[in-house]
């Protein structure tokens, strides 16, 4: 009976660590902190000085189970796919744009080149965010953490994302995001939003409208009836 109860006490803090256990993001946290400004700029020769430390990091995420808690995975996601957006122009540097990597890597778009290798799979950047993130957490958020490294994106946070604080991580984004005027223009009777909202329209309304959405965020009250138009993108690097 004592034999069969260490059993037991054995296999359930065997089951206990692997439902809590975190992916350690401190490697991508530190290159964050040392590259990328407070206000989302992004020092990509920085990086390139210290490509051997982001390589580790890809390599960890590379051969590491996909965290089971949900807010553990949604943060491992985002931090994969700003990891190899960075090391993909980092790769093919110097560029002044995301999309001239098109050329460089024979691919229709940056996008859609087949190179993120993630808990042994390999992924092209747009399976990481529509097949996997959107579908998987069905959080409009993200669309304020993932960094496809353009100008009008919006800013690469300078920390990690982590399970214990990414709910939080994302509301401090979008509020960042949406009161920014570079991104977002708004009043009480008209706005001018990023394309964000409009590419991502679906992501962004269901249960609510759009408006209601923006004013969970917003310093400025937003009118239901408010006009809403949209600003032209910039694909210029984000340095």
């Amino acid at each position: 009976m004592k034999n069969y109860l260490s059993l037991l006490l054995i296999t359930f803090s065997f089951l206990a660590t692997q439902i809590t256990a975190q992916v350690d993001h401190s490697g991508w946290n530190t290159l964050l902190t040392n590259n990328v400004s407070s206000e989302g700029k992004v020092n990509y020769s920085g990086f390139s000085s210290e490509v051997a430390e982001l390589d580790a990091y890809l390599s960890k995420i590379s051969s590491t189970d996909i965290p089971a808690d949900s807010n553990e995975a949604l943060a491992f996601w985002i931090n994969a796919y700003n990891a190899y957006t960075v090391k993909l122009v980092i790769s093919n540097w110097p560029i002044s744009s995301i999309k001239d990597v098109s050329a460089k890597v024979g691919s229709s778009t940056p996008w859609d080149y087949s190179f993120a290798n993630v808990a042994g799979e390999t992924y092209t950047l747009n399976h990481i965010e529509h097949e996997i993130i959107r579908k998987q957490f069905i959080e409009p958020r993200i669309h304020f953490a993932v960094n496809c490294a353009a100008k009008s994106c919006p800013p690469l946070l300078n920390r990690a994302y982590v399970g214990s604080k990414v709910k939080q991580q994302l509301a401090m984004q979008a509020k960042t995001f949406i009161n920014n005027e570079t991104n977002n223009t708004l009043s009480a009777d008209a706005v001018t939003l990023s394309k964000i909202f409009e590419w991502f329209n679906a992501d962004f309304v269901k249960n609510q409208s759009l408006i209601a959405f923006i004013n969970k965020y917003s310093d400025v009250k937003v009118s239901e009836s408010a006009t809403v138009t949209y600003y032209d993108y910039s694909w210029k690097l984000n340095n």
